[in-house]
């Protein structure tokens, strides 16, 4: 039987422990979707794009681990980026990465800073399609992925395979595509097309790996929409002034 002054001592003792149940951490749970900026997971340098979306009430912070997972394997860490995702919010980090060879799957893993699972998702890894066209869409337009057989049209048939065109991911939230912070993440893709409007509001990070693509070879499509958009800012800062429209040449549709 307990004695008194331990009797006395229990309400303290329990609030202690009520207190420090409520201080811990409660293991919450995050949304995750893993894919590419650029519409695949083949074996190629560039950024995974994992989305995390946070319901509870609290901020939550941690990192994401990309792991492969291989038959007869254990999984394999690729790359870890730290995340902090605000309550009841979505975020999205970019995870510079090397995807594996066909055939793998891809993990992503959010645990919280002391390495306890948030949550997961996963996606197959695939070939790369061999002429991949990237559009950064205007604000109002998103047009889905699409995959065709490049020798079925005369702009593409010197590709001699299949031909993706796939459209950057959007941040609802803020508005905007999201775009590779790397150059080397635009080494499989032949063209960017970009409205000339869009250009202008691309965020630093992403226009400057952009400009720096196209700065060492890579080839940028600007779509202008109306006489405005000759002198805008950015479009000048790349081609310089006095830029004027023509028809396009009939050759290149022969």
């Amino acid at each position: 039987m307990p004695t008194p002054s331990l009797r006395r001592g229990l309400p303290a003792i329990l609030l202690a422990l009520l207190v420090f149940l409520l201080a811990r951490p409660a293991h919450a749970g995050v949304d995750l979707e893993v894919s590419s900026i650029l519409g695949d997971l083949g074996p190629s340098q560039g950024e995974i794009l994992v989305r995390i979306r946070n319901p509870e009430r609290r901020e939550l912070r941690g990192f994401v681990a990309i792991e492969a997972i291989e038959e007869r394997s254990a999984a394999r860490v690729l790359a870890r980026t730290p995340f902090v995702v605000g309550a009841a919010t979505t975020t999205f980090v970019k995870v510079p990465v090397a995807a594996p060879a066909y055939g793998s799957e891809i993990a992503a893993v959010a645990r919280d800073e002391s390495g306890g699972e948030f949550g997961r998702a996963s996606r197959s890894s695939h070939g790369s399609a061999s002429f991949v066209l990237f559009e950064i869409p205007p604000r109002d337009t998103r047009l889905l992925p699409l995959h065709v057989d490049g020798r079925a049209i005369p702009l593409l048939r010197r590709t001699g395979g299949s031909a993706a065109v796939t459209t950057a991911p959007a941040d609802e939230a803020a508005g905007a595509s999201i775009l590779p912070d790397r150059p080397t993440s635009y080494t499989h893709v032949a063209l960017v097309i970009v409205p000339a409007s869009e250009l202008d509001a691309l965020d630093g990070a992403g226009r400057e790996a952009l400009v720096a693509w196209v700065m060492g070879g890579g080839s940028l499509a600007i779509a202008i929409r109306e006489p405005a958009d000759l002198v805008r800012p950015a479009l000048i800062s790349l081609v310089g002034s006095g830029v004027r429209g023509e028809s396009p040449s009939k050759a290149l549709f022969a």
